[in-house]
């Protein structure tokens, strides 16, 4: 609490009575109004942090389950969240796991926005850079590549795995792949997607 106390000024050439009553005023004003800005600049900073400490779901190790949670090793004291996870690129090798199976014609389609793959679509075409590889091949012949699990990462992210959590909705997944983030996602994807 800031006390405002009268001031001795006996020694000062003397000041009209109102001229003194204005300064007192400006600095009860300056004082007054640096305590509400600084207020005001502890409140906006602990917004976010409130947000940053929010998390709805933690990897199996307890690890914030974001790309970010997993770069910062940050790891959330709650109790009770649900798992994330995903099933692992293996998975995935086999077509009739894909969303968007059909038996008919033996073609997985799955749909993300207006873009439609299928598991004959290169991980370029798809993903925006990469691979020329088909996903299917890729799934099959390098089942531990960073791309088998980008690929295992977005398949999740369609169809996630009964009651755990996916962190990221399909176009997220895309969007991430070309972010400052990728690598992180990367490690993410392999930590949840190996129930």
């Amino acid at each position: 609490m800031v006390k405002i106390t009268d001031v001795d000024n006996s020694d000062k050439p003397s000041m009209p009575q109102h001229a003194n009553n204005e300064s007192i005023q400006a600095s009860r004003r300056r004082l007054l109004l640096n305590g509400m800005v600084k207020g005001s600049a502890v409140a906006a900073s602990a917004v976010p942090i409130k947000t940053l400490a929010f998390t709805s779901a933690v990897t199996a190790g307890g690890q914030i389950c974001s790309a970010s949670g997993v770069q910062s090793m940050a790891h959330s004291k709650a109790t009770g969240l649900p798992t994330c996870r995903g099933r692992p690129p293996g998975y995935f090798k086999t077509l009739s796991n894909w969303p968007g199976y059909s038996a008919t014609d033996a073609t997985a389609t799955c749909v993300v926005g207006t873009f439609t793959f299928t598991q004959n679509s290169t991980f370029g075409a798809v993903f925006g850079a990469g691979s020329t590889s088909s996903l299917i091949s890729i799934l099959t012949a390098q089942t531990s590549s960073d791309e088998a699990f980008w690929i295992a990462a977005l398949l999740n992210s369609i169809m996630p795995l009964g009651t755990a959590v996916f962190p990221y909705t399909p176009s997220e997944v895309l969007a991430l792949y070309s972010s400052p983030q990728s690598s992180s996602a990367t490690t993410l994807f392999r930590i949840i997607n190996s129930y």
